[in-house]
Protein backbone atom coordinates (compact mmCIF):
# COMPACT_ATOMS: atom_id res chain seq x y z
CA UNK A 1 0.00 0.00 0.00
CA UNK A 2 1.51 3.49 -1.03
CA UNK A 3 2.58 5.79 1.72
CA UNK A 4 0.50 8.64 2.49
CA UNK A 5 2.01 12.14 1.23
CA UNK A 6 1.46 13.30 4.86
CA UNK A 7 2.04 17.21 4.39
CA UNK A 8 -1.50 17.34 2.37
CA UNK A 9 -4.80 16.81 3.55
CA UNK A 10 -6.48 14.05 1.22
CA UNK A 11 -9.94 13.02 0.53
CA UNK A 12 -10.76 9.51 -0.77
CA UNK A 13 -13.73 9.57 -2.84
CA UNK A 14 -15.45 5.44 -3.21
CA UNK A 15 -17.86 5.28 -5.82
CA UNK A 16 -20.45 2.61 -7.26
CA UNK A 17 -20.96 2.11 -10.74
CA UNK A 18 -22.45 -0.61 -12.92
CA UNK A 19 -19.94 -2.87 -14.54
CA UNK A 20 -20.27 -5.54 -17.57
CA UNK A 21 -18.59 -8.84 -16.88
CA UNK A 22 -20.98 -11.74 -15.88
CA UNK A 23 -21.65 -12.30 -12.40
CA UNK A 24 -20.13 -8.90 -11.33
CA UNK A 25 -22.82 -6.52 -11.90
CA UNK A 26 -21.23 -3.80 -10.39
CA UNK A 27 -17.77 -2.00 -9.53
CA UNK A 28 -15.80 0.46 -6.92
CA UNK A 29 -13.74 2.85 -7.69
CA UNK A 30 -12.15 5.87 -6.25
CA UNK A 31 -10.67 9.00 -6.51
CA UNK A 32 -8.20 10.47 -4.63
CA UNK A 33 -7.67 14.63 -4.22
CA UNK A 34 -4.44 15.99 -2.09
CA UNK A 35 -5.65 19.59 -1.22
CA UNK A 36 -4.39 22.61 -0.31
CA UNK A 37 -4.16 23.87 2.84
CA UNK A 38 -3.47 22.51 6.64
CA UNK A 39 -6.82 23.86 8.44
CA UNK A 40 -8.05 20.24 9.70
CA UNK A 41 -11.47 19.72 8.91
CA UNK A 42 -14.77 18.94 10.50
CA UNK A 43 -16.99 16.41 9.78
CA UNK A 44 -19.35 19.07 8.52
CA UNK A 45 -16.98 20.66 6.89
CA UNK A 46 -15.40 17.32 5.22
CA UNK A 47 -18.51 16.22 4.24
CA UNK A 48 -19.30 19.72 2.37
CA UNK A 49 -15.73 19.41 0.38
CA UNK A 50 -16.08 16.25 -0.53
CA UNK A 51 -19.35 16.52 -1.74
CA UNK A 52 -18.26 19.63 -3.76
CA UNK A 53 -15.24 17.22 -4.89
CA UNK A 54 -17.38 14.60 -6.25
CA UNK A 55 -20.17 16.59 -7.96
CA UNK A 56 -17.90 16.70 -10.98
CA UNK A 57 -18.24 12.90 -11.20
CA UNK A 58 -21.71 12.39 -10.20
CA UNK A 59 -22.58 15.43 -13.12
CA UNK A 60 -20.70 13.29 -15.61
CA UNK A 61 -22.65 9.80 -14.58
CA UNK A 62 -25.47 8.30 -15.00
CA UNK A 63 -28.23 7.64 -11.93
CA UNK A 64 -26.89 3.80 -11.75
CA UNK A 65 -23.31 5.36 -10.39
CA UNK A 66 -23.69 6.97 -6.80
CA UNK A 67 -21.29 8.36 -4.26
CA UNK A 68 -20.94 5.56 -1.30
CA UNK A 69 -18.07 6.95 0.71
CA UNK A 70 -15.32 9.25 1.45
CA UNK A 71 -12.30 9.31 3.42
CA UNK A 72 -10.79 12.54 4.93
CA UNK A 73 -7.48 12.91 5.61
CA UNK A 74 -6.10 16.06 8.12
CA UNK A 75 -2.50 17.13 7.16
CA UNK A 76 0.15 15.18 9.05
CA UNK A 77 -1.99 12.22 9.76
CA UNK A 78 -1.74 8.84 8.22
CA UNK A 79 -5.21 7.82 9.95
CA UNK A 80 -8.46 9.29 8.65
CA UNK A 81 -10.58 11.26 11.04
CA UNK A 82 -13.62 11.63 9.17
CA UNK A 83 -15.34 8.51 7.29
CA UNK A 84 -18.80 8.54 5.79
CA UNK A 85 -20.87 5.86 4.43
CA UNK A 86 -23.59 6.31 1.91
CA UNK A 87 -26.47 4.01 0.47
CA UNK A 88 -26.38 4.07 -2.97
CA UNK A 89 -28.70 6.15 -4.82
CA UNK A 90 -28.43 8.67 -2.24
CA UNK A 91 -25.71 10.88 -3.96
CA UNK A 92 -26.25 9.51 -7.37
CA UNK A 93 -24.98 10.73 -11.01
CA UNK A 94 -27.09 13.18 -12.57
CA UNK A 95 -25.92 13.41 -16.13
CA UNK A 96 -25.79 16.83 -15.70
CA UNK A 97 -22.90 18.46 -17.39
CA UNK A 98 -23.72 17.15 -20.81
CA UNK A 99 -25.61 19.71 -23.34
CA UNK A 100 -28.31 17.69 -23.75
CA UNK A 101 -29.06 14.41 -22.37
CA UNK A 102 -26.94 11.63 -22.71
CA UNK A 103 -27.82 8.74 -24.70
CA UNK A 104 -24.06 7.12 -25.56
CA UNK A 105 -23.12 5.87 -21.74
CA UNK A 106 -19.89 4.01 -22.06
CA UNK A 107 -18.74 0.65 -20.48
CA UNK A 108 -17.15 1.34 -17.13
CA UNK A 109 -13.25 1.24 -18.33
CA UNK A 110 -13.80 4.18 -20.75
CA UNK A 111 -13.09 7.63 -18.93
CA UNK A 112 -13.03 11.36 -19.41
CA UNK A 113 -10.07 12.83 -18.14
CA UNK A 114 -9.52 16.62 -16.64
CA UNK A 115 -6.59 17.75 -16.56
CA UNK A 116 -4.04 20.78 -14.39
CA UNK A 117 -1.00 21.57 -15.76
CA UNK A 118 1.38 22.13 -12.31
CA UNK A 119 4.97 22.26 -13.27
CA UNK A 120 7.57 21.57 -16.88
CA UNK A 121 9.98 18.48 -16.56
CA UNK A 122 13.40 18.92 -17.78
CA UNK A 123 12.57 18.41 -21.35
CA UNK A 124 10.36 21.70 -21.05
CA UNK A 125 7.12 19.39 -21.66
CA UNK A 126 4.22 20.26 -19.44
CA UNK A 127 3.12 17.60 -16.06
CA UNK A 128 0.01 17.35 -15.45
CA UNK A 129 -2.68 16.48 -12.38
CA UNK A 130 -4.93 13.94 -13.57
CA UNK A 131 -8.17 12.82 -12.49
CA UNK A 132 -10.57 10.29 -14.05
CA UNK A 133 -14.13 10.04 -14.65
CA UNK A 134 -15.82 6.79 -15.18
CA UNK A 135 -19.74 5.95 -16.56
CA UNK A 136 -20.12 8.75 -19.27
CA UNK A 137 -21.21 9.41 -22.76
CA UNK A 138 -19.82 9.99 -25.37
CA UNK A 139 -20.81 12.37 -28.68
CA UNK A 140 -23.40 10.83 -31.03
CA UNK A 141 -21.05 11.68 -33.91
CA UNK A 142 -17.57 10.96 -32.87
CA UNK A 143 -18.10 8.05 -29.96
CA UNK A 144 -13.80 8.69 -28.94
CA UNK A 145 -15.30 12.30 -27.68
CA UNK A 146 -16.98 12.71 -24.86
CA UNK A 147 -20.59 14.54 -25.10
CA UNK A 148 -20.40 18.34 -25.59
CA UNK A 149 -20.55 19.86 -22.29
CA UNK A 150 -22.70 22.49 -21.08
CA UNK A 151 -20.57 24.61 -18.94
CA UNK A 152 -16.83 22.98 -18.67
CA UNK A 153 -15.05 26.11 -16.54
CA UNK A 154 -18.30 25.76 -14.47
CA UNK A 155 -18.29 21.84 -13.83
CA UNK A 156 -14.73 21.83 -12.81
CA UNK A 157 -15.42 24.86 -10.44
CA UNK A 158 -14.77 23.00 -7.47
CA UNK A 159 -11.23 21.86 -8.57
CA UNK A 160 -10.49 25.27 -9.26
CA UNK A 161 -12.38 27.74 -7.28
CA UNK A 162 -12.19 25.99 -4.42
CA UNK A 163 -14.55 22.98 -2.89
CA UNK A 164 -16.13 23.32 0.89
CA UNK A 165 -15.31 26.33 3.33
CA UNK A 166 -12.18 26.16 3.51
CA UNK A 167 -12.20 26.16 -0.72
CA UNK A 168 -9.36 23.58 -0.87
CA UNK A 169 -8.18 22.89 -4.11
CA UNK A 170 -6.61 19.47 -5.90
CA UNK A 171 -2.73 19.73 -5.39
CA UNK A 172 0.59 17.82 -6.21
CA UNK A 173 1.20 15.26 -3.72
CA UNK A 174 5.09 16.05 -3.96
CA UNK A 175 4.76 19.62 -4.61
CA UNK A 176 1.93 21.00 -3.52
CA UNK A 177 1.78 22.88 -6.31
CA UNK A 178 -2.17 23.63 -8.67
CA UNK A 179 -2.89 24.45 -11.99
CA UNK A 180 -6.36 25.39 -14.00
CA UNK A 181 -8.18 22.34 -14.35
CA UNK A 182 -9.96 21.90 -18.01
CA UNK A 183 -12.11 18.43 -19.45
CA UNK A 184 -10.36 16.93 -21.96
CA UNK A 185 -12.92 16.74 -24.86
CA UNK A 186 -10.95 12.73 -26.00
CA UNK A 187 -12.34 9.78 -24.45
CA UNK A 188 -9.67 7.20 -22.73
CA UNK A 189 -9.21 3.71 -21.74
CA UNK A 190 -8.44 3.74 -17.60
CA UNK A 191 -7.83 0.38 -16.63
CA UNK A 192 -10.24 -0.77 -13.22
CA UNK A 193 -9.38 -4.60 -13.11
CA UNK A 194 -6.51 -6.00 -12.08
CA UNK A 195 -4.05 -8.42 -14.63
CA UNK A 196 -3.21 -11.66 -12.88
CA UNK A 197 0.74 -11.00 -11.73
CA UNK A 198 3.27 -13.16 -13.77
CA UNK A 199 3.83 -16.45 -11.58
CA UNK A 200 7.85 -16.32 -10.64
CA UNK A 201 9.94 -19.65 -12.18
CA UNK A 202 12.36 -21.04 -9.98
CA UNK A 203 15.56 -19.58 -11.16
CA UNK A 204 16.86 -23.08 -12.38
CA UNK A 205 13.22 -24.38 -13.94
CA UNK A 206 13.46 -20.57 -16.09
CA UNK A 207 16.99 -21.72 -16.87
CA UNK A 208 15.59 -25.33 -18.37
CA UNK A 209 12.90 -23.69 -19.96
CA UNK A 210 15.42 -21.17 -21.79
CA UNK A 211 18.00 -24.08 -22.84
CA UNK A 212 14.53 -25.82 -24.39
CA UNK A 213 14.11 -23.24 -26.02
CA UNK A 214 17.44 -23.68 -28.29
CA UNK A 215 19.46 -20.86 -25.75
CA UNK A 216 22.97 -21.60 -24.92
CA UNK A 217 23.72 -21.27 -21.21
CA UNK A 218 25.11 -17.70 -21.53
CA UNK A 219 21.93 -16.63 -23.81
CA UNK A 220 19.39 -18.52 -21.55
CA UNK A 221 21.63 -16.08 -18.25
CA UNK A 222 21.79 -13.11 -19.97
CA UNK A 223 18.07 -13.40 -20.99
CA UNK A 224 16.78 -14.36 -16.97
CA UNK A 225 18.70 -10.99 -16.51
CA UNK A 226 16.39 -9.26 -17.85
CA UNK A 227 13.56 -10.79 -16.45
CA UNK A 228 15.07 -9.98 -13.08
Amino acid sequence: MPTRATAFQEFVLRFLSPWNLAGKTNHNWSQSFYVSGTITHTDADAETAALQLASVALALATAQTSLVGFAYYPSGSVVSTVNKVYTPGTHAGTGSAYSQSPTNQQQLEVAAVAHAPIAKNNRGKEVYLRKYFHDVAAATADRNALDPLTNAATLLAPFNAGAGPHAVVPVSPTTGKNGTWTMETHLYTHQLRKGKRRKKLPAATLLTELEGLGLSVAQALAVRALLA
